[in-house]
């Protein structure tokens, strides 16, 4: 069941794992663009909007920075390299102090904490995910769930929590 929620007034925090979104750590500076084009898409930002990209190495840090030049881009090397770098911004960087919503572009259940979190502190928050690759946890911690449209659909498969 989908609900529109409006969003609260303020800016609007876009963290994206990349590499989650494509499905594969292994990506051009094209497609992510369209990645980032599709959470955009799914989920426009009104009263302006900060965006951090991440992937769990340099070089698709490199890639996702030619995407979306506006975007922070950060890395850490590794497994779950692009989930570490964006749980250190979303734990140490006052984000409920500066931001009315975040998007979590991923479907991993390690941000199910910091997501409840944010809730818990007043912060709307919305998980874009791929089909079949969102964590149970983390899809009811989110006030709301949007797929990234696939080939078979362009429905975004929304659900709110």
């Amino acid at each position: 069941m989908t609900r529109n929620l409006r969003l609260p007034p303020g800016r609007t925090l876009f963290c994206l794992d990349v590499e989650n979104l494509h499905g594969n750590p292994f990506f051009c500076s094209s497609q992510a663009e369209a990645i980032v084009d599709a959470v955009r898409a799914l989920v426009p930002a009104e009263g302006g909007a900060h965006v951090v990209v991440a992937a769990s190495s340099a070089g698709g840090c490199v890639e996702a920075g030619i995407a979306c030049p506006a975007a922070r881009c950060t890395w850490e090397p590794g497994t779950d390299g692009a989930d570490r770098a964006l749980l250190e911004i979303l734990r140490s960087e006052s984000i409920a102090e500066r931001f009315a919503h975040v998007v979590i572009g991923s479907g991993d259940g390690v941000f199910a904490e910091i997501v409840r979190a944010l809730r818990m502190s007043g912060v709307l928050v919305t998980v874009v995910s791929r089909r079949g690759s969102l964590s149970t946890k983390l899809a009811q911690t989110a006030n709301r769930v949007l797929f990234l449209p696939t080939d078979e659909s362009n429905e975004d498969g929304g659900t709110a929590a």
